[in-house]
């Protein structure tokens, strides 16, 4: 029968290539529970974080300025379309004068002139209508919009959330205590992304595994107690963790965490 007493072992890998910087740490240092360890340099992931939250402070600076432009394009477009009324009106006042004085043509009672001098205001009225609706036109299809700046704003939003990304990547956190071991990095050499830098051995919990026969099998429960002795120490049970509750599942013994006394 095979009997294994391991800890759980966690190799560290940093998630970031470049220069390591893993500091504060030597083999056999003790880490407790979510402490940091730095596994690359972050200063380049920091100047683009801050080149990406620029980025984004610039476009929503140039969606505000765009804003109040179209505010302003709007209001220019509202007056073009007041003056294109008031023309609408003046030309409605000339057709009206013209049409008052011809039939006071033959009776004498308005001359020639008068009639050509209302005919021409009439004309003066047309054109300038006609102005005034095209320049009106041109100011609606002036006005602008966000949208294009929006969709930039969003693309930038979305490298500002992945340079964080990148810098928090930096960063190892243990995820429980432990001893380091395995260190064989030093600081200055380049890290891989993936590569184990070091191990870390949690400290507070050891796993006894043990393989039995198929015969054996029914005579083992869940819940039953099982007693560990080191080899370095078989005369007795390690002080501190010295007993394991074993669990069977089918023909299967799981591996189970030593409860400590």
């Amino acid at each position: 029968m095979t009997r294994v007493c391991s800890p759980s072992v966690r190799r560290w890998r940093p998630r970031s290539t470049g220069a390591s910087f893993v500091s504060a740490l030597a083999t056999t240092s003790i880490l407790p529970k979510a402490a940091r360890s730095s596994s690359s340099i972050p200063a380049p992931y920091e100047m683009q974080l801050r080149q990406a939250r620029a980025q984004v402070a610039a476009l929503k600076a140039q969606i505000g300025l765009t804003g109040r432009q179209v505010e302003s394009q709007g209001s220019g477009a509202q007056a073009a379309e007041n003056q294109v009324q008031k023309a609408r009106e003046q030309l409605k006042y000339a057709q009206d004068t013209r049409e008052r004085l011809e039939p006071l043509v033959a009776p004498g009672y308005v001359t020639q002139q008068q009639l050509d001098e209302a005919r021409t205001n009439e004309s003066s009225a047309l054109a300038a209508l006609g102005a005034l609706t095209k320049s009106a036109t041109q100011a609606h299809q002036a006005i602008g919009d966000t949208l294009s700046l929006e969709a930039q704003l969003q693309g930038a939003e979305a490298a500002e959330a992945l340079a964080a990304r990148n810098l928090e990547l930096t960063t190892l956190r243990a995820p429980f205590d432990g001893v380091v071991v395995g260190l064989q990095i030093a600081e200055g050499t380049f890290a891989l992304s993936g590569r184990p830098l070091f191990s870390l051995i949690k400290s507070d919990a050891w796993y006894a595994i043990a393989d039995f026969r198929e015969t054996e099998l029914p005579r083992i429960a869940v819940g039953d107690r099982a007693t560990v002795w080191t080899m370095a120490n078989s005369e007795r049970a390690s002080g501190d963790a010295s007993t394991a509750w074993v669990q069977a599942c089918s023909q299967r013994i799981r591996t189970a965490p030593i409860c400590p006394r």
